[in-house]
């Protein structure tokens, strides 16, 4: 039950993106949480792809630190991954996992 409050699906409906999978998981009030908020997001397709959702616009999120470090596993995520908080807009590269967090 905690989880199904927690979590919410982005990039869904008619506009949705067929070839990816985003969401957002509050961890606000909730013990042990390292960050406030945490966006996924799964890029299937074989092209870079965007997804955007306006309650986002404004917000601050971050690649996470993981995902930063020189010596990620996947350095194309360091490099291509980006947040625009104007748009709301979070733009993955090419068959990768992208993890933004808030604090």
């Amino acid at each position: 039950d905690d989880i199904k409050r927690r979590l919410r699906f982005f990039n869904v409906g008619a506009t949705q993106v067929p070839t990816v999978i985003a969401a957002e998981l509050d961890g606000a009030q909730l013990a042990g949480a390292n960050f406030k908020r945490v966006i996924y997001v799964i890029n299937v397709d074989k092209v870079a792809q965007q997804v955007a959702d306006a309650r986002f616009i404004n917000a601050n999120f971050e690649l996470h630190p993981i995902q930063r470090a020189r010596n990620s596993a996947d350095q194309r995520v360091a490099r291509e991954s980006r947040f625009d908080p104007s748009t709301g807009r979070f733009a993955v590269p090419a068959r990768s996992v992208s993890v933004f967090v808030s604090h």
